[in-house]
């Protein structure tokens, strides 16, 4: 179980794709929650993105704490969950790049 800073708890699910799925969309939803209530009741004066983006990151540093308790228990747990993470952060990157170079009927390759 992972839990976010506010206190949400997140299950480990054994089907990575749904946990991450699941930690993904608690992460933001109470982070934006958070950043709301800073923006609309609160006495900073930051733009609502900066209080949102500050909140997401607060979450991913605290998650992180937790997935290093997490690997002194249980090395191969821990390697999957992050190797998980990366996986799907790299996936979810794709399409920003053009890591496939496109190719003509003859197999010639277009820049």
């Amino acid at each position: 179980m992972i839990t976010l800073k506010n206190g949400t708890e997140v299950e480990y699910n054994k089907d990575f794709d749904v946990f991450f799925q699941n930690l993904l969309e608690k992460v933001i939803v109470e982070s934006r929650k958070y950043a709301d209530e800073q923006y609309l009741h609160g006495n900073n004066k930051k733009p609502f993105n900066d209080l949102f983006l500050k909140e997401i990151m607060d979450n991913a540093i605290f998650i992180v704490h937790q997935l290093f308790e997490m690997s002194n228990k249980d090395k191969k747990m821990a390697e999957f969950v992050m190797t998980g993470f990366l996986f799907n952060s790299i996936v979810l990157a794709l399409s920003k790049f053009d890591a496939f170079p496109k190719k003509e009927k003859d197999g010639d390759i277009i820049h």
